[in-house]
């Protein structure tokens, strides 16, 4: 499920992207600079035209190859983490979108933040996730509105996303997700053991 949902994703957003929003981006960003009061909702709206429309095809496509198989979906399960970043004469724009959970975010060494792009999704008991599946996108523009994020930055360290895997152990509740010193111990302790 996770390789079949990357690649889709890999396939069709570049050409979404180039569709929807590349050629648009420095006009939005100006936009959003002069504080235009539709800038924002705009380029939410070209972010649902893009990431969670890769995200919807990345849904089907698990449940065409699944049935192809003659198994249930269920079967190819997995939560998918998106993120994309281009630099503009506005700064460098960075957005993402999850369905599950994981972590992930901006962090910028110089001024210790932490911007969130992703809210991690947790399931109806503890322990529990949920999974990439068309019925995450049933509920319309304004339920899946709220799985994007975005912001602007003149500069930044890395964007990071993180499977459970890692965001368990290391960030044990949504509370220290957001928690900046969190992320620059979990950087620190990545770039002690990993040249990057």
């Amino acid at each position: 499920g996770s390789k079949l949902v990357v690649t889709t994703v890999r396939t069709i957003l570049p050409e979404l992207l180039n569709e929807f929003l590349t050629d648009d981006l420095d006009s939005l960003l100006e936009a959003r600079r002069a504080r235009h009061p539709d800038a924002d909702s705009e380029i939410r709206r070209r972010l649902y035209q893009t990431l969670a429309t890769a995200a919807f095809a990345a849904a089907r496509e698990i449940e065409h190859d699944a049935r192809d198989r003659g198994f249930p979906a269920e079967d190819l399960s997995t939560t998918l983490l998106i993120a994309v970043a281009r630099q503009s004469a506005h700064g460098w724009f960075i957005a993402g979108f999850s369905v599950g959970d994981g972590g992930g975010a901006v962090l910028d060494l110089d001024d210790g933040s932490v911007t969130p792009l992703i809210r991690p999704d947790s399931g109806e008991f503890a322990g529990q996730t949920r999974f990439l599946q068309r019925s995450e996108f049933s509920g319309g523009f304004t339920d899946v509105v709220d799985r994007l994020f975005f912001t602007v930055r003149d500069r930044f360290t890395a964007v990071i996303l993180l499977t459970d895997g890692i965001t368990d152990p290391v960030f044990p509740s949504e509370a220290r997700l957001v928690d900046p010193a969190r992320w620059v111990a979990f950087w620190t302790d990545l770039t002690a053991a990993v040249d990057l």
